[in-house]
């Protein structure tokens, strides 16, 4: 009996032993079931941020590309601005120039006729003093003639 007893307790012991083996490997097996949960966590975490690294680098380059497009649209907004400035310029400098050239050529129109008108004026004038002289020659023709014929007398 005692050794029925003494055996009841060795086998006890062994159970007791084994169930805390079987604890312990239970716990273990607990332990690296999580480890791995945390290790494929841990995993899942870098590609999430890889993958949100990887679209903010998308979004900040679209940004930057955006920003360049702006500022290559404005450059080229500024360059027909100027362009067409001075088109501008140009037409209104051709525009002053034929209307310099027509107050040019109205001006030598304009000193050609008063020419014109001077020589005119001068020629009347000539004929006149030519008249005025033929005049007084026949005056002094006549007054000869007339002191010829008192002479005569």
């Amino acid at each position: 009996n005692k050794q029925q007893s003494i055996q009841a307790k060795e086998t006890e012991k062994q159970q007791a032993i084994q169930a805390k083996e079987i604890e312990k490997q239970q716990a273990i097996r607990a332990m690296e079931s999580i480890i791995h949960a945390k290790e494929i966590e841990k995993r899942e975490d870098m590609l999430k941020l890889e993958e949100v690294t990887q679209k903010m680098g998308t979004e900040k380059r679209q940004i930057i590309q955006q920003k360049e497009k702006e500022k290559q649209l404005a450059i080229q907004a500024k360059e027909t601005e100027v362009q067409q400035a001075l088109e501008a310029m140009e037409i209104e400098k051709q525009q002053a120039l034929k209307e310099m050239q027509a107050e040019k050529d109205q001006a030598i129109k304009t000193m050609e006729a008063e020419k014109q008108q001077a020589i005119k004026s001068m020629e009347t004038l000539i004929q006149l003093k030519e008249r005025q002289i033929e005049a007084k020659s026949l005056e002094m023709a006549t007054k000869q003639c007339q002191i010829d014929s008192k002479q005569q007398e």
